[in-house]
């Protein structure tokens, strides 16, 4: 968040998530979230209670509102988790290390297609039920080179582009309906 008022200053407050320790597969199962005050002041404010100072963490709910400063603007906590699906066919050991990445990149990783999950890793586009879930559910399709990518960023960083990690185009009988995907 970056704000222009000047009241707030550059790293005014620290937004923390902890990583998931249980399954990856449940994006309801929430990872608890803080804000730990950083200015000089004490100027950070949850739900309209100033913090109890510089250092001081405060654990946060959905909906709880934050501010900083004497700047008018509040923000509004949504829960809003980054969630992968993949395909039931790949290997185990490849499944062990996808998960061990998405920890790593703090994001939920699922064999099951929801209507929670946000991408549907997929190294060449095949049509299956589960990419025209995707589809119609609003997902995006993505190469692992994502899941990678979305562990290497910077804490804070806008996620990696999903264009630059398409899926290759399709082989076998789905080729036919390249233009299509």
């Amino acid at each position: 968040i970056k704000s222009t008022h000047q009241s707030v200053s550059r790293v005014h407050a620290e937004l923390k998530v902890e990583p998931a320790s249980g399954s990856l597969s449940d994006p309801s199962a929430r990872m608890p979230i803080s804000v730990i005050d950083r200015s000089s002041t004490g100027h950070t404010f949850v739900n309209g209670r100033p913090s109890a100072g510089r250092g001081h963490s405060v654990a946060l709910q959905e909906g709880d509102m934050l501010a900083f400063g004497v700047d008018p603007g509040t923000y509004r906590l949504a829960w809003s988790p980054v969630v992968l699906s993949y395909s039931s066919r790949v290997p185990r050991e490849e499944v062990l290390t996808m998960e061990a990445t998405a920890r790593a990149a703090g994001v939920f990783l699922t064999s099951d297609w929801t209507t929670e999950c946000t991408h549907l890793v997929i190294e060449h586009l095949a049509i299956t039920p589960k990419l025209l879930c995707c589809v119609v559910d609003g997902g995006l399709p993505v190469a692992t080179s994502f899941l990678t990518a979305l562990a290497s960023m910077p804490s804070g960083d806008a996620l990696p582009d999903p264009a630059a990690h398409r899926p290759r185009p399709p082989v076998g009988p789905d080729a036919e309906y390249t233009r299509e995907l």
